[in-house]
């Protein structure tokens, strides 16, 4: 998306603010598409294995938290504000485009995907049975997605133009497809269909 902004809209703020918005979108991008990687998905867990998988999808997590909740707020330089934005400056390019609603969802945003990463990184502090910390772990991720496209599409620069704005929403699809199918598709599935054992074998005799 960081990209295709840099394309359609053009670079016009101070190098600071630039850096700012490319890692709040980046990092935006970053996680909605680390659902995909959480090792539930054969066709993408497959081949590099779903350690390797699950791996890859803390690594992102990781440096999207990092990007979004320690960089991303803190390094604009502009105004923000209504009150600022210029006639003449339909790019919003002289100020950041922050009303009541994006400041919510970004606040939100940022304290959930805190709240987030901290619970998946120090899981076992939780005392939550794993599968208790799985539901709330993808509820919140859910939750996360919705809130951070929220703030991407009404306060973002680079998404106020439609090309980006529909590659961010095309992002988001597979979170909630993800979800869906995790805990709803897949249980019925498993409900037609249930395992059963047929048998068992003793590979190793004492």
């Amino acid at each position: 998306p960081m990209l295709l902004g840099w394309a359609l809209v053009g670079w016009a703020r101070p190098w600071w603010d630039e850096v700012a918005g490319a890692l709040g979108l980046i990092g935006c991008a970053a996680m909605l598409t680390n659902g995909q990687l959480s090792g539930r998905f054969r066709y993408l867990s497959g081949a590099p294995g779903v350690d390797r998988t699950l791996r890859w999808h803390q690594i992102l997590g990781t440096s999207a938290a990092i990007a979004v909740l320690l960089l991303h707020p803190f390094l604009y330089s502009e105004s923000y504000g209504p009150a600022f934005l210029r006639p003449d400056d339909p790019t919003h390019a002289s100020a950041l485009g922050l009303g009541p609603w994006s400041i919510t969802t970004g606040m939100l945003a940022w304290v959930l995907f805190g709240l987030l990463t901290l619970t998946a990184l120090r899981r076992t502090d939780t005392r939550w049975r794993y599968e208790t910390w799985r539901g709330r772990h993808g509820l919140f991720a859910g939750l996360l997605a919705a809130l951070a496209l929220h703030h991407a599409l009404v306060a973002g620069r680079y998404a106020a133009n439609p090309a980006v704005a529909g590659m961010l929403v095309m992002l988001i699809l597979p979170v909630f497809v993800t979800l869906l199918d995790s805990w709803l598709l897949r249980p019925l599935r498993l409900s037609r269909r249930p395992w059963t054992i047929a048998d068992i074998l003793s590979l190793i005799h004492i």
